[in-house]
């Protein structure tokens, strides 16, 4: 027991000395990370007792091998909007409300969906402020905006929502039937429970053979709102045919001419010229071909049609019905702004100058019971739609996307 003092003073020397690096012993391991062996001259002094190490000390002297690799870094932290790592739909509605100035506390009914479109991914955000509805596309991989469109809905907004009439199966089987296709046959079948003008509403979307149908159904009475039929795979004209519609317009011995598309429209909507109100077709150019917009109003329902020029082929119908019975009597103009107001507005707005901007146009027309003028043109690589009332001048839609969508 006299010796302990001594020993317990030796082993703290030793210790301070491999601390310094004073002993070229010290911090020797076996290779199961025991400590190493005493040095000779402190053995002499410990041979004779019995010393129980510390439960810490052998791990003291342990070391990770030089050659063992670094832990790999976490998966998906790349940047966000890189290839591999796409932005997620909380990032996309971040960048929509952005734009918009709208915080996410100012929103009703905000949602977001993935989507494909023009063979990529994007998001199809959507939500309400005041009274205007927002949807944006934004690219799933970049982020970047693909297209927005403000909508002024004029409408107070339910205090509450209550429960559609009709379920999703029966909103899905009017529109198969208004559209005479099967459940079997059709692709894609989407239908989902929605609000437009204060009012609930399916929106029922499905493929049959080349054509894409759009429906939206009136979710307490099962009324068919509007419907829209696209022709989605068309064989397009050989490119010496199309030169030759393209350089003769609507000249052309075989391409139809204004009348022949109206007289299209009408037979297709089952309905007589005599009929049909505000009926007008006007010549224009969409994915690379002429078509004829053809437009007219039977009662409170309007009907738009996309006419093949060359072919006479229908390449998409859009039939809205007007619950509103405050159309005018007649087609007053007398208190509108004018066309060159309109397109001025809508410049302004856009912040493009009329040198700057190509295919101008305005257009005047009827879109609720009131008078609006519809101003499109291009500017850079974008183009521009506007719904501007006739009366006032506000705004009440504007839609922008690029040229090459």
């Amino acid at each position: 027991m006299k010796k302990f003092p001594a020993l317990l003073l030796a082993l703290c020397l030793a210790l301070a000395l491999a601390a310094c690096g004073n002993s070229p012993t010290a911090n020797n391991t076996d290779p199961n990370g025991s400590a190493g062996e005493p040095s000779p001259a402190s053995a002499d002094e410990l041979e004779t007792t019995d010393i129980v190490p510390d439960e810490n000390a052998a791990t003291a002297g342990e070391t990770v091998p030089a050659d063992e690799p670094a832990a790999a870094p976490a998966e998906g932290t790349g940047e966000p909007g890189s290839a591999a790592t796409p932005i997620t739909a909380e990032q996309a509605e971040s960048i929509a409300l952005a734009d918009a100035g709208v915080t996410e506390a100012d929103t009703r009914y905000l949602r977001t969906e993935l989507d494909w479109d023009d063979g990529r991914e994007v998001y199809d955000v959507e939500f309400y402020a005041g009274n205007t509805e927002y949807d944006y596309e934004i690219d799933a991989g970049s982020g970047a905006i693909l297209s927005v469109d403000h909508d002024i809905e004029h409408y107070e907004a339910p205090a509450s929502t209550s429960e559609a009439a009709l379920s999703v199966d029966e909103a899905a089987a009017i529109a198969l039937a208004d559209a005479g296709v099967n459940k079997a046959d059709a692709v894609y079948l989407f239908t989902e429970l929605d609000e437009d003008d204060g009012r609930l509403v399916y929106e029922v979307e499905f493929y049959a053979g080349n054509t894409e149908y759009d429906y939206e159904i009136d979710a307490a009475s099962g009324d068919i709102l509007s419907k829209d039929h696209d022709l989605e795979h068309y064989d397009a004209p050989a490119p010496a045919a199309a030169a030759t519609e393209r350089s003769t317009a609507s000249t052309s011995e075989t391409a139809i001419s204004a009348d022949q598309a109206k007289s299209i429209a009408l037979a297709d909507a089952g309905v007589s010229e005599s009929e049909a109100s505000r009926l007008r077709a006007g010549l224009d150019w969409d994915d690379g071909r002429q078509v004829y917009d053809v437009e007219f109003d039977v009662g409170t329902t309007e009907y738009d049609y996309e006419i093949d020029a060359a072919t006479g082929a229908i390449l998409s119908k859009d039939v809205d019905v007007d619950d509103d019975d405050d159309r005018p009597a007649s087609g007053n103009t007398e208190s509108v702004i004018g066309a060159d107001k309109a397109k001025s507005i809508a410049l302004a707005d856009a912040g493009v100058s009329e040198s700057e901007a190509s295919r101008l146009r305005a257009e005047l027309d009827e879109d609720d019971g009131r008078l609006v003028y519809e101003v499109e043109f291009v500017a850079g690589e974008l183009e521009y739609e506007y719904e501007v009332d006739a009366a006032s001048g506000s705004i009440l839609s504007r839609d922008r996307e690029s040229i090459h969508d």
